[in-house]
Formats: C-alpha cells, sequence, structure tokens
C-alpha cells in the first residue's frame, strides 16, 4: 500500500508544460511497437497546443504531433497547477484548460490522432485544472484580480460540452487553487486551495449538480497536487509556501509522525478507521511507558544490571505486542 501510494503522489508531477509554435505538425507515422500515448499541453500565450507522444512498451517517447486547441494559454502558469488536461475513463475525450483565453477545448481520441470537437466557456476566469468521471466535467476557474475562483460543471455528450445548470460554486476566497478532481465513485470534488492552506470539498448529486463547498483547513502548508489511493483515500502534496526543503506530503498511516491521510466521506475529510486504532495504540503505549520508566529507577537502586532488565523485559513485551496486533489485524482484513 505503501508503494502504491508513493508512485501515486510520483505521478503527480509527471505534468510538464513546454513551449512550442503554433500550428498542427506530425511526426512521419511509425506505429510499431506502440502500446499507448502520452499528452501535454504548451500553454503557449499565443496559441495553446496539445503536444502527443507515442509510448512504446519499454516506456521510451516518441513526438508524434502538435495540436492546436483553438484557445490560448497563459505566461507565468507553470508549476503552479495540477491536471490542466484529463482523458476521459473510456480513453476516447480529451479535455483541456485554455487559461488564457477562459474557455475548455474537447478533442476525439483515435488511433490516426486527436480531432477537435468542442471548444466552449469555462464559466470562470483562468481555467487551470479539469476532471471528469463518466460524463461529467467540472474545471477550475482560479478568479482574476478582483474576482473569486470557482468551480463549474458539464455534461460531455459525443464530445460536446454542455453547462449544468447550478453546478457553479465559488471557492472559500481569493485562494490561488490548485487542482480539482472527483473521487473515484464521481460523488465528491476536492479543490486544493494553495494560499489559503485549505481543502475544499463539494457533494454531487445525481443530476451531477455541485453543493456548496465544505471549507476544511489542510494538514500543512500550501496543499498542492493530490491523488486517490484505490481504497479511496485522498493523498495531498504540501509545498508549505514553497522555499526549498520544506514540502510535505500527507500520506498513508505514518500516524506516529503526525501525518494522517484523509477520506472524502459524504463531503467531509476523516482520519480513516485504521489510523484511529493506530492512534489509540500509540496513545496505551504512551500511558505505559512512564510506569516502565519508574521501574527502571526503582531498580536502579537496587543494580544496574536489574533496571537494565527491566528495559530489555519492556522491549521485548512491545514487540510481541507489536507483532500479535499485526497478525490479528491481518487476520481481520484490516490493511494497517
Amino acid at each position: 500500500m505503501k508503494k502504491q501510494n508513493l508512485i501515486a503522489i510520483l505521478g503527480l508531477f509527471a505534468l510538464f508544460i513546454v513551449a512550442f509554435s503554433s500550428g498542427r505538425v506530425i511526426a512521419p507515422a511509425n506505429a510499431q511497437g506502440v502500446v499507448g500515448s502520452v499528452y501535454i499541453m504548451s500553454n503557449s500565450a499565443s496559441g495553446n497546443q496539445v503536444i502527443a507522444y507515442s509510448r512504446a512498451p519499454d516506456g521510451t517517447l516518441t513526438w508524434r504531433a502538435n495540436y492546436a486547441t483553438n484557445g490560448f494559454g497563459i505566461t507565468g502558469l507553470t508549476g503552479s497547477n495540477q491536471g490542466g488536461l484529463v482523458l476521459s475513463e473510456n480513453g476516447q475525450w480529451l479535455i483541456v484548460v485554455n487559461a488564457g483565453s477562459n474557455d475548455i477545448s474537447v478533442f476525439s481520441v483515435s488511433h490516426e490522432g486527436l480531432t477537435l470537437t468542442d471548444r466552449t466557456n469555462s464559466q470562470g476566469t483562468m481555467p487551470i485544472s479539469v476532471t471528469v468521471h463518466g460524463d461529467l466535467v467540472y474545471v477550475l476557474n482560479t478568479g482574476g484580480a478582483e474576482s473569486i475562483g470557482n468551480i463549474a460543471g458539464f455534461n460531455l455528450n459525443d464530445g460536446r460540452l454542455s453547462p449544468i445548470s447550478g453546478s457553479v460554486q465559488p471557492l472559500s476566497g481569493m485562494t490561488a487553487p490548485a487542482q480539482i478532481s472527483f473521487n473515484p465513485q464521481g460523488k465528491v470534488l476536492v479543490v486544493t486551495e494553495k494560499s489559503t492552506s485549505k481543502i475544499d470539498t463539494f457533494l454531487v448529486n445525481d443530476a451531477g449538480v455541485a453543493s456548496a463547498p465544505n471549507v476544511q483547513a489542510s494538514s500543512g502548508g500550501t496543499p498542492f497536487g493530490f491523488d486517490f489511493a484505490p481504497s479511496g483515500t485522498l493523498i495531498v502534496s504540501e509545498a508549505a509556501g514553497g522555499p526549498l526543503g520544506t514540502s510535505a506530503v500527507i500520506a498513508t498511516s505514518f500516524c506516529m509522525l503526525g501525518i494522517l491521510s484523509y477520506s472524502a466521506r459524504n463531503g467531509l475529510l476523516v482520519v480513516p478507521e485504521h489510523d484511529e486504532r493506530v492512534l489509540q495504540r500509540i496513545r496505551a503505549r504512551w500511558r505505559t511507558g512512564p510506569w516502565i520508566y519508574l521501574g527502571a529507577m526503582l531498580f536502579s537502586f537496587v543494580s544496574p544490571l536489574a533496571s537494565f532488565a527491566v528495559y530489555v523485559g519492556a522491549l521485548i513485551f512491545l514487540v510481541i505486542q507489536s507483532s500479535f496486533g499485526f497478525r490479528h489485524r491481518h487476520k481481520t482484513g484490516n490493511n494497517f
């Protein structure tokens, strides 16, 4: 589980923002050994583009083509957001934000390449992140110098986006947001706010309409990119304001270090039950610790060897207790 979480976090930083000239350019066709595609975007202020690469079985990437979004990027956005483009779950549609022209482009995906099928207003200012679940699409608009950012929902139907009435919801204020994403079930939207160090959650009803935000403080400073583990646990990276060496990750199960995971339940971020059980065990052992220390001190008046024996015996007891607890949790199906 820890390895999967680490891979998920590393995957958050795989988006590269590069600049290419406008227009569409296609590399010589060579489909031999191709097992997939990788898409990034240029975010160029003179004309945003999707840059497509072919992926070989060994992971090698070969540039294939540039596709104009017919929208514009914006300068100064590099490294400040996550999820600027996203593939639909069936791999049929690629959805891209155009931060400089306040709109969203949709491409159909085929073996021949990408074909632009729609471009629509994002219902806000400076869209920087987009997410999709089934036929629901939500975009995160960062807002302007005098306007609050928001989220806005769309229905995706045959490559075209139509706004969902009542889906536009504000963020907590002037926030400098970073990313928006659905949870795996598509019932909760999560938004990270960098400047306020808050995480917003929105419930999504059966009609695809998002609720008002539930604003919660992040565990640390500057929550940035995030992803969900297969279990539904939310894993958030924290830039802590940006200085070198101050970033962190809200990961799973490191409760003894004060680092906890989140689960999104009914729009609330809560500590998973297994983390709560770990905290209870840690508290119990802290309550036992002073008595062990006191016993060792008393025996030290008798003999240093006796005091040492108390410490060794206590250590063996805790190791056996932890081992038994792990086996018990394994048998009952808990993952911690």
